[in-house]
């Protein structure tokens, strides 16, 4: 939720009246006086919540927002407006609400930091409501409107994150040096790709309000713009890199240069990535997963938690028989230690090879938008896509990193 969208119809306007009048009002006098000055401050925060609430529904989505003290300090109408209007939704059942959370979970013996924000949508309740006054799912668009984001700020494209103290807890976000041409290029880079993603037209389906980059490790001595490095949706707008259901609900709901999206993925990018590294060849027209009569997934999960731990004794009995497979075929799988390269260097090399891939569709005025280890184009333009991948993957392997050749890359 990004609490920017408005009302553009009688109806809206009707529909906005009667959850002030008849749920908010009396809901604010059962806890306290209420006063005619507290109004607007209502009006604002119930105008841009149903906006995102509604649309997102008529999408089949949550509406998921950052409620901790920190991220609602700008809500329109204020955090107390905010909680009010949600209390009162809620306890009479016109809104639904998940809880967000952070928490630590252990799989396979590795620690991994996970976080959702609260997550809200109408229930049927609310949505009846809303028919009764003229204000349809199906035609939610003639009646609230997602205002566009201006782009974003040269303080907020690029994240630096601290080592974290204790292993799983949440880094510390540190503040951008002065004077550092490295980080004055990755901001040129992003208000650039921002600007060129946020054309009218270019982006739509879902609240979008640019992107940036976030990197680890940013207060160890030898930080120098080598870990992590991924591209992620600005904070406060939909994270359509996480949606539920994943590209299947990334294709049907978003819009890139007026036309539904396709989304083109690298197979096993970290693996390949690594045999480039490495100088090892890579075989593109063998499923690097297909191994020796052990279950493809079983064989994939052990692969991706050896990338991501950057140990292949991590799995336990479940995993041993891929263990044996995998690194009779990947025995390097086995010294990634030694050899100094972990799950965050492999990020930061995806992200380059996504953003040399990026840059070529955009000299193309082609459309886009990064998932991680994909890309999202215009359906027709996968062709495109596969070009600029398989081109950033040459341009980053042998121009950038000096080495005699790069791996072909298994595109889906």
């Amino acid at each position: 939720m990004l609490l920017k969208g408005y009302l553009m119809s009688p109806e809206a306007k009707a529909l906005m009246d009667v959850v002030l009048n008849t749920i908010i009002v009396p809901f604010r006098r059962t806890q306290g006086q209420f006063r005619p000055s507290m109004v607007p401050a209502y009006q604002a925060i119930i105008e841009a919540f149903l906006a995102d609430l509604l649309r997102a529904a008529a999408d089949g989505r949550w509406s998921k927002l950052s409620t901790d003290n920190e991220h609602l300090g700008t809500v329109p109408g204020g955090r107390t407006a905010l909680g009010v209007m949600r209390s009162a939704l809620g306890s009479q059942d016109y809104i639904e609400e998940l809880p967000g959370y952070f928490r630590t979970e252990v799989s396979f013996g590795q620690k991994r930091k996970k976080h959702s924000r609260t997550c809200f949508r109408p229930t049927k309740k609310l949505i009846d409501l809303a028919d009764e006054l003229g204000v349809s799912l199906s035609s939610i668009r003639q009646h609230f409107v997602a205002r566009p984001s201006a782009p974003p700020s040269r303080a907020e494209v690029l994240m630096l994150k601290a080592q974290p103290a204790i292993r799983g807890e949440k880094p510390k976000l540190l503040p951008l040096p002065k004077d550092d041409p490295r980080c004055s290029l990755i901001i040129q880079d992003l208000q650039e790709l921002n600007a060129f993603l946020m054309h009218e037209g270019r982006i739509a389906g879902f609240t979008f309000a640019g992107l940036r980059r976030s990197f680890n490790n940013a207060d160890h001595p030898d930080f120098s713009y080598q870990w992590h490095g991924r591209y992620y949706s600005m904070l406060g707008a939909d994270r359509y890199e996480a949606f539920e259901g994943g590209k299947e609900t990334r294709e049907r709901l978003i819009i890139i240069d007026g036309l539904p999206s396709r989304e083109l993925d690298i197979s096993a990018s970290h693996l390949t990535i690594l045999h480039g590294l490495l100088g090892v060849p890579f075989d593109s027209a063998k499923d690097p997963y297909e191994l020796d009569g052990v279950k493809r997934d079983t064989v994939k999960q052990w692969v991706v938690l050896a990338l991501g731990s950057s140990g292949a004794s991590n799995g336990g009995n479940p995993l041993l028989a891929a263990k044996r497979v995998g690194l009779k075929r990947y025995p390097f799988l086995s010294q990634l230690h030694g050899l100094g390269i972990g799950p965050l260097d492999l990020h930061y090399h995806e992200a380059e090879i996504i953003r040399l891939a990026m840059e070529s569709l955009m000299k193309k005025g082609v459309g886009f938008l990064p998932v991680h280890d994909a890309l999202l184009v215009a359906d027709g333009n996968q062709g495109l896509a596969e070009e600029a991948i398989k081109e950033g993957f040459s341009r980053y392997f042998i121009h950038q990193l000096g080495m005699t050749s790069a791996p072909e890359p298994i595109l889906k």
